[in-house]
């Protein structure tokens, strides 16, 4: 081959940039269609991850029969909770971009302020109480254990998955349903979503006949525990916080859970803890009420016209809009006026012109937008 025809066919290998513009124009339905629906986009995938879970685990054995599958359900646990966290970032991604990331980012390293840190002391506390009483009433079973190794599973378990459920779906349940509806809608899809791995999980497992009091025990707990994120969240904006009370319901469960109890003793302390974290949740409710102590960013400023788009330096709300720059200017007028008008207010952030919103965001806002332009 001639230096020339291997030059020539060098080039022909390489993708030229119309192939790259033809494959970016047949994403763009798609990721239009993740920016106008992420809610949506969100839930398909974390079920459908939850979907292929139980496809290979099997369903539960209500009549006593010994998992089948002890081994994929450790396997497929860890893989569920993982791509929950990866779906929650990618989406993030997608939906606004970078200023999203950075925006997660600086949750996650929020400062906590000191009182907050003792409720991530709830879970175990509530766990010990629930035991302890059991114990000295009639089911011997029920005295507290202590596997170390626990640790390491809540604390996987809370990073990783807040990521998804804290940081990505519940400020936008939140910004569309109100800070309660959004925790309890998220409570209980996320106690749904563990249906293929729950069977597996407690120290009574599998839990046969038991397996549907289990099961109904577990979600109650999961959904009291949600509305307890979202209060922390609601009042401290950190990431952090939500992930460390999830991690520590999840890992003193197995630190602290009875090692030698039937299948119906289990249930029936789960369904203990669970009212006292229901117990919790009404205090917490009775204090703050239905909007757990979140507080909506400023509404826009009275007076302003709706003809025209905001000012400078005003402050405006992000909404989803699809990327790209109208050079219309009637039409850019209008989107701006949309924008700074959102009834949600979702993220209250000084805007110049001809600049993205700078950075940190407001503590605790929804961000579905990618850009102003």
């Amino acid at each position: 081959m001639t230096p020339t025809a291997s030059h020539s066919a060098g080039h022909d290998s390489q993708p030229t940039g119309s192939t790259v513009d033809v494959r970016r124009r047949r994403l763009l339905p798609v990721i239009d269609g993740v920016r106008r629906r992420p809610l949506l986009f969100f839930f398909a995938g974390a079920y459908l991850l939850s979907a292929v879970a139980l496809a290979v685990i099997g369903l539960p054995h209500p009549r006593g029969a010994t998992n089948q599958h002890p081994a994929t359900s450790l396997i497929m646990f860890p893989v569920i909770v993982f791509g929950v966290g990866l779906l929650g970032v990618t989406l993030t991604a997608v939906t606004a971009g970078r200023p999203g990331l950075r925006e997660l980012r600086a949750r996650l390293s929020r400062p906590v302020p000191r009182r907050w840190w003792p409720v991530v002391l709830i879970p175990p506390a509530a766990i010990l109480l629930v035991l302890s009483l059991l114990d000295t009433s009639s089911l011997p079973n029920d005295r507290p254990g202590f596997l170390p190794y626990g640790v390491a599973a809540g604390v996987t378990a809370g990073f990783v998955e807040e990521l998804g459920w804290t940081g990505f779906a519940y400020p936008r349940l939140r910004g569309r349903l109100g800070p309660l509806a959004g925790a309890l809608l998220l409570g209980g899809l996320w106690g749904l979503w563990h249906f293929p791995v729950v069977d597996s999980l407690g120290a009574a497992s599998p839990h046969g006949a038991a397996w549907s009091a289990f099961f109904a025990a577990f979600v109650a707990v999961l959904v009291a525990l949600r509305v307890l994120i979202a209060w922390v969240h609601c009042n401290t904006g950190s990431l952090r916080l939500a992930q460390a009370l999830h991690g520590s319901s999840t890992g003193f469960l197995v630190v602290l859970g009875a090692p030698a109890v039937t299948p119906r003793q289990e249930a029936l302390w789960y369904a203990g803890y669970a009212g006292v974290l229901w117990l919790v949740v009404a205090v917490v409710l009775i204090r703050q009420g239905p909007t757990l102590g979140y507080h909506d960013p400023a509404p826009d400023r009275e007076g302003q016209s709706g003809q025209s788009p905001r000012p400078t330096g005003e402050r405006v709300s992000c909404a989803v809009r699809p990327l790209g720059r109208s050079r219309d200017p009637r039409r850019s007028s209008s989107t701006a006026h949309l924008l700074s008008t959102s009834p949600t207010h979702e993220a209250a952030i000084p805007i110049q012109r001809g600049q993205a919103p700078s950075m940190p965001f407001r503590w605790g806002s929804p961000l579905d937008a990618a850009w102003l332009h």
